[in-house]
């Protein structure tokens, strides 16, 4: 029996989310454009825009202090914690 290593599952797991993200994307921006009249498009996009850059920086940032804090000695499992115990409130 073959026993796999952790990061396997996290490649297999992070693809997954990232394939569903792409999903998402054209929903979201087909949104804007049907719900929005031409005028307010523009501002929508916009906000559309910053939201995301918003997210990917916020991530990074609060990813590396999770990492960096290594609380409870967990080194960067701190960080899948902080997942796990974000998914198990939103259920």
């Amino acid at each position: 029996m073959r026993f796999r290593p952790i990061a396997d599952d996290a490649r297999r797991i992070a693809r997954v989310q990232g394939a569903f993200a792409a999903v998402m994307v054209p929903q979201a921006l087909s949104f804007i454009q049907v719900t929005f009249t031409a005028r307010e498009q523009s501002r929508a996009y916009a906000m559309y825009g910053m939201t995301i850059g918003f997210g990917m920086i916020a991530g990074q940032l609060l990813g590396g202090l999770l990492v960096s804090a290594n609380l409870f000695g967990l080194d960067w499992r701190g960080r899948c914690f902080s997942s796990i115990c974000r998914l198990v409130r939103s259920l």
